[in-house]
């Protein structure tokens, strides 16, 4: 069942069907809810690892024993990863022939995703704009007492990633701003978990991780 026709069902159906719904999708895919790995780190500090080019620096100034979430490909094809999100069709595959970590998605027919962000976890974790946020929202629901996040520089620094990479075209950085905005809402409280670098645009709304 594809991602589109599962959204459409699940949108226009009562709780119980949505339900009914999540576990027909998940029985057809073989794949395990993401609700299967909530509180699963309860106490640990949790780091997000985008793609910017202040990846490396970021990395170095982590604590010990950090579990690591690399949002799509970038962070795994340089180092080891914990997990892995991705909401783009085929980034999933590209994330594997890196890292044989747990791959979150939405994506139901990727057979390389192992945990299904899928029905009402959708709007949970808020997996609709940038895969970035859904893996900052999930490592507080993983029970984090701290989520650091590292390489998030939103391409102020030209339109690349850390590896050189060119990045396709983005969304002006007030839009990217807005999305985050609204993810901090969703925490509430729990925001002040979430720590970023100085001098990531993410600092407006986070506060700053201090090593």
């Amino acid at each position: 069942m594809g991602l589109i026709s599962f959204q459409q069902i699940v949108s226009s159906a009562p709780v119980v069907e949505q339900r009914v719904a999540l576990e027909v999708a998940l029985f057809d895919t073989n794949k395990l809810p993401v609700q299967d790995l909530y509180e699963k780190h309860k106490g640990k500090v949790i780091a997000i690892l985008g793609g910017g080019t202040s990846l490396p620096e970021n990395m170095q100034q982590l604590p010990k024993g950090v579990i690591k979430i690399g949002v799509n490909q970038h962070a795994a094809s340089v180092c080891p990863v914990d997990y892995i999100v991705s909401l783009d069709d085929g980034i999933p595959a590209k994330c594997r022939a890196f890292s044989d970590a747990p791959i979150i998605s939405p994506l139901a027919d990727d057979a390389n995703v192992t945990h299904l962000i899928a029905g009402e976890e959708n709007e949970t974790l808020s997996a609709g704009f940038h895969s970035a946020i859904p893996a900052m929202m999930l490592a507080v629901r993983m029970g984090a007492k701290q989520v650091i996040m590292c390489g998030f520089d939103l391409f102020t620094d030209g339109e690349k990633y850390f590896t050189g990479e060119a990045a396709i075209k983005q969304p002006e950085l007030s839009l990217m701003l807005d999305f985050w905005k609204g993810a901090a809402q969703k925490l509430g409280a729990e925001a002040k978990k979430v720590k970023v670098f100085a001098g990531s645009p993410l600092a407006e709304i986070f506060e700053t991780y201090n090593k």
